[in-house]
C-alpha cells in the first residue's frame, strides 16, 4: 500500500507539475490575451482617432471645396469686372487721344490767334502813333485857329473902327 501510495504520490506530483506547467502556460496565455486585449483597445482607439481624423479631413475637404467654389465665383466676377474696366480704360485712352488731337488743333489755332494778335497789336500801336500825331497836328491847328481868331478879332475891331470912321466920314460928307 505504501508502494502504491508512493506511486500515486509520484503520479500526483507529476500531475501537480503538469498542472503547474499548464497553470504557467495558462497564465502566459491569459497575459498574452490581456496584452492582445490591450493592443486591441489601443488599436480601437487608434481606429477611432483615425476615423475622427478622416471625418475632420472630409469636413476640411468640403470646406476647402466650398472656399474653392467661392473663389472661382469671385474670380469670374473679377474677370467680368476686369473686362469692363479694360473696356472703360480703352474708351478713356481713345478719349485721351481725341483730346490730345483737339489740344494740338487748339494749340495751332492759338498760335494763329497769337500771330493775329501780334499783327493787330502792331497795327494798334501804329494807329496810336498816328492818332498821337493827328492829336499833335490838331493841337497845332487849334493853336493856329486861336491865333487866327485873335487876328480876326483884331481885324474885326480894326474893321469896326474903320467902318465907324467911314460912316462918320460918310455922314460928314453927306452933311456938307
Amino acid at each position: 500500500e505504501l508502494r502504491q501510495a508512493r506511486i500515486r504520490l509520484g503520479e500526483m506530483e507529476d500531475l501537480l507539475k503538469e498542472v503547474k506547467k499548464e497553470s504557467k502556460e495558462s497564465r502566459k496565455v491569459k497575459e498574452a490575451m490581456k496584452n492582445v486585449q490591450v493592443a486591441l483597445v489601443k488599436k480601437g482607439e487608434a481606429v477611432a482617432e483615425l476615423s475622427d481624423e478622416v471625418a475632420n479631413e472630409k469636413r476640411m475637404r468640403k470646406e476647402v471645396e466650398e472656399q474653392l467654389f467661392a473663389l472661382e465665383e469671385h474670380f469670374e466676377k473679377l474677370e467680368v469686372r476686369y473686362a469692363r474696366q479694360r473696356g472703360e480704360l480703352d474708351d478713356k485712352r481713345a478719349r485721351v487721344s481725341e483730346l490730345e488731337e483737339a489740344k494740338t488743333r487748339l494749340e495751332a489755332e492759338l498760335e494763329e490767334v497769337e500771330g493775329t494778335m501780334t499783327r493787330c497789336d502792331h497795327r494798334r500801336q501804329q494807329a496810336v502813333r498816328e492818332h498821337q500825331e493827328t492829336l499833335q497836328q490838331l493841337d497845332e491847328v487849334q493853336s493856329l485857329l486861336t491865333a487866327a481868331k485873335q487876328t480876326l478879332r483884331k481885324h474885326a475891331t480894326a474893321a469896326g473902327r474903320l467902318t465907324f470912321s467911314m460912316e462918320g466920314v460918310k455922314k460928314s460928307c453927306v452933311g456938307k
